[in-house]
C-alpha cells in the first residue's frame, strides 16, 4: 500500500533557510495499470500530490529565501529512482518524478536571479 509523506520547512531568521520536500502517493493514488487502462482521474489525483504539490511548496520557499537579507537557502526536492529506473504499470508515479527532477534544475537557475 502507498503512502503520502510530506516534510516541509522554510525557515526565516537563520542563515541557511531549509525547504525539504518529500512527497509521493503510488498505490493510493493510482492503480497499478498499463497505460491505456490508467483513469484519468488517477493520473491528475497522482500529478496534484506529488508534482502540484512539490512546486507549490518550492514556489513559497523561493519567495521567502529571496525576500530575506541576505538572499539564499536549500531546497532539497526528493524525486524517486523510478524517475531512473521506471517499474512497469507507473506510468502517473513515473512521470511526476521526472517532473520533479526537471523542476528542482529549473529552480536552481530561476532562484539564482
Amino acid at each position: 500500500m502507498g503512502s503520502v509523506r510530506y516534510q516541509a520547512s522554510a525557515t526565516e531568521g537563520r542563515d541557511t533557510p531549509r525547504c525539504c520536500d518529500h512527497r509521493g502517493i503510488v498505490d493510493d493514488g493510482a492503480p497499478r495499470v498499463p497505460l491505456e487502462e490508467l483513469a484519468y482521474e488517477d493520473w491528475q489525483r497522482v500529478v496534484d500530490t506529488n508534482l502540484t504539490g512539490t512546486f507549490l511548496c518550492t514556489q513559497e520557499a523561493i519567495k521567502i529565501m529571496k525576500a530575506q537579507d541576505p538572499m539564499g537557502g536549500r531546497i532539497i526536492n526528493n524525486d524517486s529512482i523510478s524517475a531512473h529506473v521506471p517499474r512497469p504499470d507507473s506510468a502517473a508515479y513515473t512521470s511526476t518524478k521526472h517532473g520533479i527532477m526537471g523542476l528542482t534544475k529549473a529552480t536552481s537557475l530561476d532562484g539564482r536571479k
